[in-house]
């Protein structure tokens, strides 16, 4: 059944100079979401460690704060009063311990989950941040909302950990663009992806077309030449599946629903996303009608095939 959903990712330009680098951040960051509420979204996303981004990794560790604790709270009223998600990312200190986290904060103000950053690169660690051990996909009213930091972006068991715990969307607060890694990681799981760096933001189609974006520049978002913000409004009832063994199914499905399914077709790469634009028909739903092959389930049975056509080999005569 159709989802749909409005996103809005930020580039945060942080405080330079500040005597008070936290608090001016945590200013900074409040009137954005005010800001970013204009477009009524239902969750939005700042950068990776936004209330510390530009201090000395020695400086960041010293304004470690718990969760919830001081930015959460300011942060979660602004959730509470303009009824959206927020993924607030911040160097966070549990017992001791200092992690780089992203937090989901909750349409309440609640904590619905926090992310440990699972590769923190070599200076975080060398500068006293503990890697994370969990891959985080949390369950909102919007979908599966999947959880990723910066580097993480780097490896597949990151992504192959959100697309086994069934991620529909992924935010990933970092340090630098991610450009066109982010379209492999959407096309390869069939996730919605959306950055947010001090620089350049966007959100991602599961398709790989960037949907919306920020500006190119952090120059040219701190002199307010590009907004600062970036929104989309995306159907999360889709799915990305394979051509192979599908596409004869499109016609019956067109002449049964019409506009009222999408199939939007990446022939070079043989996969097309579906969706449901119906209040009362799912993609599930349609996938089980037509008789549907999930790609996951297609590559499956392609490795089943090659096994079972090795073992034939194996026992073959020899070929004069």
């Amino acid at each position: 059944m159709s989802r749909r959903v409005r996103v809005s990712t930020i580039a945060y330009d942080p405080p330079k100079g500040s005597k008070n680098h936290v608090e001016e951040a945590r200013y900074r960051m409040v009137s954005l979401a005010d800001e970013a509420a204009r477009a009524k979204p239902d969750i939005i996303c700042f950068p990776e460690v936004s209330t510390t981004f530009g201090l000395s990794c020695e400086a960041s560790m010293k304004e470690a704060e718990p969760v919830p604790g001081p930015t959460t709270d300011l942060l979660g009223a602004k959730a509470k009063e303009h009824n959206m998600y927020i993924v607030c990312p911040l160097i966070e200190r549990c017992n001791g311990i200092y992690f780089n986290s992203a937090v989901l904060i909750g349409r309440r103000g609640e904590i619905v989950g926090v992310y440990h950053k699972y590769y923190p690169t070599v200076l975080e660690i060398e500068s006293g941040i503990t890697p994370g051990t969990e891959f985080t996909v949390l369950d909102t009213d919007i979908g599966r909302v999947g959880l990723s930091i910066c580097f993480d972006l780097n490896f597949y068991d990151v992504a192959d950990g959100l697309a086994e715990k069934e991620a529909e969307i992924v935010f990933w607060p970092s340090m630098y663009q991610g450009g066109f890694q982010h379209v492999v990681w959407a096309t390869q799981y069939g996730m919605y992806m959306v950055s947010s760096y001090r620089g350049y933001s966007a959100i991602y189609d599961l398709t790989g077309v960037v949907l919306a974006e920020t500006g190119y520049t952090f120059e040219a978002v701190a002199k307010g030449s590009i907004p600062p913000i970036a929104s989309a409004e995306i159907n999360m009832d889709r799915k990305l599946l394979h051509l192979d063994f599908n596409k004869e199914k499109f016609g019956a499905m067109t002449r049964k629903y019409g506009p009222k399914i999408t199939i939007d077709i990446l022939e070079p790469e043989d996969i097309f996303a579906l969706g449901s634009e119906m209040d009362d028909v799912s993609v599930d739903d349609l996938i089980r009608e037509f008789n549907l092959e999930h790609r996951s389930d297609y590559f499956e049975r392609s490795k089943k095939a090659r096994r079972e056509a090795l073992a034939r080999a194996e026992y073959a005569p020899a070929v004069s």
